[in-house]
């Protein structure tokens, strides 16, 4: 462990998802191939857009709503209905390939488990302390097997902007009732979880589990609390 800040033994902790707990990059991989597979089976006129126009439409969604930029779900159906709107469809048939393909893609998108030894973490953290998700993306965490160990489950959306963002952690600091100085926020992100939870007055512990961990490689506003070499040493700083 390396600290820059004082700290203190936390009372809760907030975890961001993806690549703090697991590599998310090879999980949406497979399951935008999942759903590449089925659009070229059953839509190949939608399919045959997707190179070409999928950035385009994506830009035109969140520009019409920028909301949107924050909800990865809704962000997909728009996508995905103007897809088959401009490849001829009815407005039925849209709706029904945005629809079937985000479902195929988000199962697969939660489709793994968690290593033993972070399943282990997040039971044992959970008997310490009520723990928080906060997440920009989508994950299901009942599919994935570890929802019993957030007491809430905060992800970007309509109603929630994305982070740095506040909302998202006022909405975990609602939901504890404790002081922003007493919880302890675990993000791989130096902008999106360092900064977002320091400006909301929360310790920061910084950990990625998908690349080397080098401040000068990484954009950074401010250092974190402190930085983990393991994600089992909050096992410490929770004793």
């Amino acid at each position: 462990m390396i600290f820059y800040r004082r700290f203190q033994p936390p009372a809760a902790i907030t975890f961001d998802l993806d690549d703090t707990l697991y590599d998310n990059l090879p999980i949406i991989k497979r399951a935008e191939q999942v759903l590449r597979d089925h659009l070229v089976e059953h839509h190949p006129e939608v399919f045959a857009l997707i190179a070409a126009q999928w950035q385009s439409v994506r830009q035109a969604c969140i520009a019409q709503d920028p909301r949107l930029g924050s909800d990865m779900s809704q962000l997909r159906l728009q996508i995905l209905q103007r897809l088959a709107e401009q490849a001829g469809y009815s407005k039925a048939e849209q709706e029904s390939v945005a629809d079937t393909g985000y479902r195929l893609f988000y199962e697969a998108r939660s489709a793994f488990s968690v290593n033993k030894t972070i399943d282990s973490l997040l039971f044992e953290l959970s008997q310490r302390c009520p723990l928080i998700a906060i997440t920009n993306g989508n994950v299901n965490l009942q599919q994935v097997g570890i929802a019993q160990y957030f007491q809430a489950n905060f992800q970007a959306s309509l109603d929630y902007p994305a982070k740095p963002h506040a909302a998202m952690f006022n909405a975990a600091l609602d939901h504890l009732a404790i002081q922003p100085d007493k919880i302890l926020h675990v993000g791989d992100h130096l902008i999106k979880d360092v900064l977002g939870a320091h400006q909301c007055g929360m310790q920061t512990a910084w950990f990625a589990v998908n690349r080397p961990m080098r401040l000068g490689h990484e954009e950074v506003a401010v250092l974190p609390t402190v930085e983990l070499q393991q994600l089992s040493e909050l096992l410490t700083l929770t004793e």
